[in-house]
This record gives C-alpha cells, structure tokens and sequence, in this order.
C-alpha cells in the first residue's frame, strides 16, 4: 500500500488579489510553474465555477514526483 501524506502551505504574496486568485484558479495552466508536470481535469466545474476536480503531478529536485 502506498504511503500518504498531507502538506499544508501558507503563502503571502504582496499582488493585488484578484491577480493571485487568478494565477491560482487558472491552474490547467500551471505547467509554466517550476516543479508542475501536468495538471489534468477530472471533473468541470460548476456554473458557479466551483467543485472541479483536477489532478496534479510535481515534481522536484527529489527522485520522486507527488501526484
């Protein structure tokens, strides 16, 4: 069986906040970000634009990649 875990992250940002909502929210287009090796969707969101399911991949200087 796989071993799980959890990671919590906290960023402060100093941009204006629709800018970081944004960046955030748009992730299908995160593949530019360092350590982001796909991101796919699962489920679409909402009409609300809410409860969309999307699968990353990350990968980093480690020999492992989170999916």
């Amino acid at each position: 069986m796989p071993v799980q875990y959890s990671f919590i992250t906290k960023w402060q940002l100093k941009a204006p906040l629709p800018d970081v909502w944004n960046a955030i929210y748009n992730s299908l287009e995160w593949p530019w970000w360092k350590g982001v090796v796909s991101v796919i969707e699962t489920e679409k969101n909402n009409e609300e634009g809410i409860n969309g399911v999307r699968n990353y991949t990350w990968k980093s200087v480690l020999p492992y990649t989170l999916n």
